[in-house]
Order: structure tokens, then C-alpha cells, then sequence
């Protein structure tokens, strides 16, 4: 039987929600590989600012 991991997706929900309130809930480009950039940079400063806590 396979290990079930029931609770953890509230850890993302979380992340999520805190990366919306700090960066706001919409991505501002327009074609999708600039999307993705944007998205990678909002993560990567997420982590940064987690980090400098």
C-alpha cells in the first residue's frame, strides 16, 4: 500500500496565499514564457525574503 500524505497540502496553500498577499494575486505579462520568468522571479524572491527572516 502506498504511503497517503493527508495535511500537507495545506503547506502549499499557504505559500501560496502569502506569495499572492506580498506580490498581489496577478501576473502582469503578457506572452507565457515571459509569464514563466515572471513567476520564477516572484518565487525566487519569496525564498529570499523566507530566508532573510
Amino acid at each position: 500500500m502506498a504511503k497517503v500524505n493527508y495535511g500537507s497540502r495545506w503547506i502549499t496553500e499557504t505559500v501560496f496565499s502569502s506569495m499572492k498577499r506580498m506580490f498581489g494575486e496577478y501576473v502582469s505579462a503578457r506572452k507565457f514564457p515571459n509569464m514563466v520568468k515572471e513567476m520564477f522571479l516572484k518565487a525566487s524572491l519569496y525564498n529570499m525574503f523566507i530566508t532573510m527572516k
